[in-house]
């Protein structure tokens, strides 16, 4: 079912309508910069990622390209706009590393980033806070 939209969190592994895909492409068509907040760039010295992954300089690893290339797992709608989403960009062969991006008029902005093991496949996702297919059919004429 496309073309139904309602504001909420999707989640690709629950119910992710292939416009979702189609806005987050168009975002990230255009070349705009990539700007790391203050808590991104806090999160790639916290204790936790060094030991899990190294030292790494989240600005030189989070490009246009590097999210282009990544998986695009939870689209945040308000008002019927994109308004935030999770790209899955693989990091080596143990851990992926997601980041939370804002887009804006000027730039996509990575408001934080957190590691995943390469192969999780969400066992305790919380369900309940995303968008189901069922909440959409409720809504269809």
């Amino acid at each position: 079912m496309s073309g139904i939209m309602i504001d909420g969190i999707y989640n690709k592994s629950l119910y992710f309508p292939s416009e979702l895909q189609e806005m987050t492409n168009k975002i990230l068509s255009y070349d705009k910069k990539i700007i790391c907040t203050k808590h991104a760039l806090d999160m790639q010295n916290r204790e936790q990622t060094i030991k899990r992954i190294g030292a790494i300089n989240i600005q030189e690893f989070i490009t246009l390209d590097s999210l282009r290339s990544g998986e695009v797992v939870e689209c945040y709608i308000s008002k019927g706009e994109l308004t935030k989403f999770v790209i899955r960009i693989a990091y080596d062969d143990k851990y992926s590393i997601c980041a939370v991006v804002v887009p804006s008029i000027n730039c996509n902005l990575i408001v934080t980033f957190y590691l995943n093991d390469f192969d999780d496949t969400h066992r305790t996702l919380g369900v309940e806070k995303y968008i189901s297919l069922a909440q959409i059919s409720s809504k269809s004429p």
